[in-house]
């Protein structure tokens, strides 16, 4: 065909940690690296607070990046309908408030040719894709995973 595609896999987790076939974060992950996926992720089977371990676990063995998609708490049937157990307002509460922020600054000129999904590592702050809503007068990164600083002044 000629193009390429990102490969993104996403997994369900229950409350222990383990996909529905028994795997955990760390088995999935090193699987799926192995076959060269481009983004590993969980999705929908916990709500925001109880996929936090697995989120961290996740986080803490993958190298390349991590998609996060909770649900509204489990979903239970109410007279006939889905409804979750989480509040809209509860469900962003339980949210990192660092997860969506937004930075301005600048950057080499060969970035405005990135395509959605290209990678790349900002020096000293961490490794990062262009985003599919990217265009060259409004470029948009999204941090995939940051750099850690062991910098502490008052040890100096």
């Amino acid at each position: 065909l000629g193009v390429s595609f990102p490969i993104i896999v996403s997994n369900v987790y229950d409350q222990q940690g383990r996909t529905l076939s028994g795997s955990t974060p760390e088995t999935m992950i090193a699987m799926l690296e192995g076959l060269r996926v481009d983004v590993i992720g969980v999705n929908c089977s916990l709500g925001p607070e109880q996929m936090k371990p697995v989120v961290k676990r996740l986080c803490e063995a993958a190298s390349v990046p991590v998609l996060v998609k909770p649900n509204a708490g489990l979903p239970k049937v109410v007279d006939g309908k889905t409804v979750f157990d989480v509040s809209a307002d509860d469900f962003i509460d339980k949210l990192n408030p660092e997860s969506k922020k937004v930075v301005h600054g600048f950057v080499e000129p060969y970035l405005a040719a990135s395509k959605p999904g290209d990678k790349f590592q900002f020096m000293r702050i961490g490794y990062f894709c262009t985003d599919p809503d990217s265009v060259e007068n409004n470029l948009i990164f999204n941090r995939t995973v940051g750099l850690k600083d062991s910098y502490n002044p008052s040890k100096q």
